[in-house]
């Protein structure tokens, strides 16, 4: 790929701490069915300490809350996340990693769009006023069939190129203390290490790499310029100087 382009994503470099993304009921056998792992907030936060007695309880319920990072692929899944619990409880979580994919694919969950409209519910910020750390991860995806995320003559119009993350902007107003927002390829598009053995995306470049060479010059971001989209992205929710992409 060369390093003048490539970022290595996000779930690559915490795929043992970030679960995997979970697969359909569809596309799983009756048997993988009946040993799905149980994902009930209970069992992961092992929530039994607090149930001793009154006083530990009194003492401990925020703990789960405010101890671990809570990790999101899914904006519903966010959203509903957050408004599912009681205030008091929201309000104790600290750390939150989210998972976003500039792209415009429909059936992809992970989406900014989706994000954006996600942050934009109003009691959401009110819940998150607890929340010191925040990890982004944008993955850009170019799948070559109209699907495209921003390209680089983007970089040109600051405005239109943090539109596709418009919805972060309601975060500024959180007391955080620390961000870190990390630009990558999705690898299985046209521009990632997967997609660019994928027959299917192959036709967009009609499989020439010198073609697709000049296409990469022309849209997909250098690693200097995601870098730099990042840092604009964490500036704003820090509340400093945004400096132009």
């Amino acid at each position: 790929m060369g390093d003048r382009f490539h970022i290595d994503p996000c779930k690559d470099r915490h795929e043992v701490c970030v679960p995997a993304a979970p697969v359909p009921d569809w596309m799983m056998a009756p048997w993988e069915k009946s040993n799905k792992p149980n994902t009930h907030l209970d069992r992961i936060l092992n929530l039994h300490v607090t149930r001793v007695c009154q006083q530990v309880y009194h003492e401990t319920k925020l703990l789960p809350f405010a101890l671990n990072t809570f990790v999101f692929r899914h904006a519903t899944a966010f959203l509903r996340f957050f408004l599912c619990l009681r205030a008091f409880q929201a309000q104790a979580v600290k750390e939150v990693c989210i998972f976003m994919t500039a792209g415009q694919r429909h059936d992809d969950h992970t989406l900014t769009s989706r994000w954006n409209n996600a942050l934009f519910v109003s009691p959401l910020i009110d819940r998150l006023k607890g929340l010191r750390i925040l990890h982004i991860s944008i993955t850009i995806s170019h799948t070559g069939i109209g699907d495209n995320g921003p390209v680089r003559s983007e970089l040109a119009d600051p405005v239109q190129l943090d539109s596709w993350v418009i919805g972060l902007q309601r975060l500024r107003g959180l007391p955080l203390r620390d961000a870190t927002v990390i630009v990558s390829d999705d690898p299985n598009s046209k521009f990632g290490i997967e997609g660019y053995s994928d027959k299917f995306l192959q036709y967009g470049w009609n499989g020439t790499h010198q073609t697709w060479l000049t296409l990469r010059e022309r849209e997909c971001f250098t690693a200097e310029e995601k870098r730099r989209w990042a840092e604009r992205i964490k500036s704003m929710l820090l509340k400093k100087p945004v400096n132009p992409p």
